[in-house]
């Protein structure tokens, strides 16, 4: 029988009980989500509790990089200009 591979998203504020429980059907779980500079910085996220619980329960843990600015808005015109601008593509990717 064929493995089957479940992601989930979260956000870094879940309940710990919640986590807890949904961790046992995760192969991977991401935490939602990374901001980005027009630069191609990324903006940090408060991850650290749900990354090391779900390393701790052996889930992989996956980032989500999204168009958001540091307020976390969503922003066509940010991934407009990182898309346009190589160098800010690089950056990002090594970030």
């Amino acid at each position: 029988m064929r493995e089957i591979l479940v992601n989930g998203y979260a956000y870094p504020f879940i309940e710990a009980e919640v986590l807890e429980n949904w961790l046992g059907t995760l192969s991977w779980v991401s935490a939602f989500s990374y901001g980005v500079t027009p630069e191609g910085g990324l903006i940090p996220l408060e991850d650290r509790a749900l990354v090391e619980t779900a390393r701790s329960r052996g889930v992989a843990a996956l980032m989500v990089v999204a168009p958001m600015n540091a307020e976390g808005a969503f922003s066509n015109e940010l991934a407009k200009s990182l898309l346009e601008d190589p160098a800010a593509r690089s950056a990002l990717i090594e970030n």
